[in-house]
């Protein structure tokens, strides 16, 4: 018992959110990969900038309906490239917003942009 509350405690302490209509998406790759081990959660990883209309859309859309029962089984961590642009080349990306679905720190299915039907199908699969 213990231990579970210092892992809760851990996790709770060390995420870097962002608050998003009192949802929250976690903002590092590393707390992410943390918290996905601890829960069994696969990562929903969104990169993007605050500049793209369509990353701003997708990110409104992931707290509404349908998206949100979608996307409530995953970590979702948003990264944006303007404040961590290290992260564009080290994860090949060309084109925003780009995302990934990351099981056991493997990829396992990506989509660049987004059109919410299209987004939707994606996150089915």
């Amino acid at each position: 018992m213990i231990k579970i509350i210092y892992v809760l405690f851990a996790i709770g302490s060390m995420l870097t959110i962002a608050s998003a209509n009192d949802s929250f998406i976690v903002t590092s790759i590393k707390d992410a990969k943390t918290l996905s081990e601890s829960t069994n959660k696969s990562i929903l990883l969104i990169f993007g900038a605050d500049y793209c209309k369509y990353c701003n859309q997708l990110k409104s859309d992931l707290f509404i309906s349908p998206l949100k029962e979608l996307t409530d089984r995953y970590i979702i961590c948003y990264v944006d490239l303007e404040k961590n642009p290290e992260m564009k080349s080290e994860y090949n990306v060309s084109m925003i917003p780009d995302s990934r679905i990351l099981k056991n720190n493997n990829q396992i299915s990506k989509i660049k942009g987004y059109s919410p039907k299209s987004y939707q199908d994606w996150i089915k699969s």
